[in-house]
């Protein structure tokens, strides 16, 4: 297993650009040699997706719509969560993130509430460079969220005894909603589409999802374009 992990370190392996000076490596798969399975599912997600590829189309839709999702003490060592998100503007993918939350989260529902929250400061930040250059940017910006409790508690002014525990900081999404710049939805396949975006799946399981991805993605254009004609 040793002579297996340093060839797959010495062979440049996971070197997709040169790293520049003075710069650490934030990424990581595992943090110890024993892990080495972990190795060899990203070797055989990289060869099953090597054909796969990001398509930019062009579109004159720059309604901005993200996608949260995250796994609730996913790290077998500290038991923090994993958020993930992926941003569309229009039809195009153009952001993603998956990274492990700096604390702990005590509920299903603290956990996906601060997916929404870094998803929505990168969303308002998008938003805000469109405008700067000369684009109009369509309010409000639309997530999706596929826990209905967090939902809830965004749309809440009040914090009552099983919600104290979340950090006020993190309400600055309520007032987002309050000025009609952000749109929460509540969808079942939104982890589908971020579970699609970083990689999660692989094998039988990821083809399945990228499927119900594009599926789901154009069902939610044709809910969306019913729903906003409707007013």
């Amino acid at each position: 297993m040793a002579e297996e992990s340093n060839a797959l370190i010495q062979n440049g392996t996971w070197s997709l650009a040169p790293l520049p000076p003075r710069a650490n490596v934030v990424g990581i798969t595992w943090k110890f040699r024993i892990k080495y399975r972990a190795a060899k599912r990203i070797m055989r997600y990289l060869r099953g997706t090597i054909s796969h590829g990001l398509t930019l189309r062009k579109s004159s839709d720059v309604q901005i719509t993200a996608y949260t999702d995250a796994d609730w003490a996913s790290c077998p060592d500290t038991r923090r969560s994993t958020t993930s998100y992926a941003v569309f503007v229009g039809p195009n993918l153009v952001s993603w993130r998956s990274k492990k939350q700096p604390t702990v989260s005590k509920s299903s529902t603290e956990n996906e509430y601060r997916a929404l929250t870094y998803a929505e400061a990168g969303t308002l930040w998008l938003r805000q460079l469109i405008r700067d250059i000369g684009r109009h940017s369509p309010s409000p910006i639309i997530t999706c969220c596929d826990n209905i409790s967090a939902t809830y508690l965004a749309a809440n002014p009040f914090q009552h005894q099983r919600s104290k525990h979340i950090a006020v900081d993190y309400h600055f999404v309520l007032e987002w909603l309050q000025r009609g710049d952000l749109l929460i939805n509540a969808i079942v396949f939104a982890s589908c589409v971020i579970m699609s975006v970083v990689g999660l799946l692989s094998g039988a399981q990821s083809t399945k999802k990228r499927k119900t991805m594009r599926f789901a993605k154009r069902i939610l254009l044709r809910i969306e374009l019913a729903f906003f004609k409707a007013f």
